[in-house]
């Protein structure tokens, strides 16, 4: 059975903790890491034939490219929208860390060159999904930093979400072509979840990530008691990028905002 689930449960390391590959068997094609940065410290590349996503997690940093840069602070990722940089192949960048960061980074293949991209926090919109629907089992907080719509020239879609405690995302069921990687985080740190990925089941908890392949549902669910924040990431497939997700069949009755659900009667 292949090994979907990365698990850090004794928490990152100071430096770069890889996650997968563009290199591995599996259909993800894809660099995924969580970098523990200090502050002071410093980094710098020419991208060839990829291009690289830095999200902030915690921390502030600053990338210099194309004599333009661009900075950004985040204190909390429950309560503070993402700040991410996008940069192309073909550019060479400098990055400075000006207290203490964590930071997710992310590289795919693609030739193609675009002007250097930042999203402060400013330009981020919050959609509450499934408000009204189902109860609010499943509502929760959609924060899409860039897909095809706004960024059609990168092979990446990258945002967040914030599953309400005991309630669940990704739901109704869902699935589509191309490969996704989710990384979660806790609040308080001790919580944990679950993924379905098509039949089967696992566990998430603070720091875990998972991969998301051959087109299989995967709903998720937070533990009572416990916010559940998770990135995702999706890799466009070539001539075919990722445009949206598709429903199961027998789910999106649950889409009626009239449909009649079950709940306990009054004694």
């Amino acid at each position: 059975m292949a090994i979907n689930i990365t698990k850090f449960r004794r928490g990152l390391k100071q430096g770069y903790n890889p996650i997968t590959q563009i290199a591995d068997k599996d259909n993800l094609r894809m660099d995924f890491g969580v970098a523990i940065l200090g502050a002071g410290e410093k980094y710098e590349e020419t991208l060839k034939g990829k291009e690289v996503c830095y999200l902030l997690l915690k921390g502030e940093m600053g990338i210099e490219v194309n004599s333009h840069f661009f900075s950004g602070e985040r204190k909390d990722i429950f309560n503070e929208k993402p700040v991410c940089w996008s940069i192309s192949s073909g550019y060479h960048y400098k990055v400075r860390i000006y207290k203490s960061t964590e930071v997710i980074e992310i590289r795919v293949k693609n030739p193609k060159k675009f002007e250097p991209l930042f999203w402060p926090q400013n330009k981020i919109k919050i959609e509450r999904r499934g408000k009204g629907l189902m109860q609010d089992v499943a509502f929760r907080l959609i924060k899409t930093v860039f897909d095809y719509t706004n960024h059609p020239k990168s092979n990446l879609v990258v945002g967040e979400v914030i599953t309400l405690p005991g309630r669940w995302s990704s739901y109704p069921p869902h699935h589509h072509l191309q490969p996704e990687i989710y990384f979660y985080k806790f609040l308080p740190k001790k919580g944990y979840g679950f993924c379905q990925l098509g039949d089967r089941v696992l566990k998430v908890e603070n720091n875990d990530a998972v991969k998301i392949l051959n087109q299989v549902d995967h709903p998720q669910v937070a533990a009572p008691g416990y916010a559940m924040w998770y990135l995702w990431a999706i890799r466009h497939l070539p001539k075919n990028p990722y445009k949206g997700f598709e429903y199961s069949s027998g789910y999106a009755w649950l889409l009626n905002k009239k449909a009649k659900i079950w709940k306990p009667g009054a004694k």
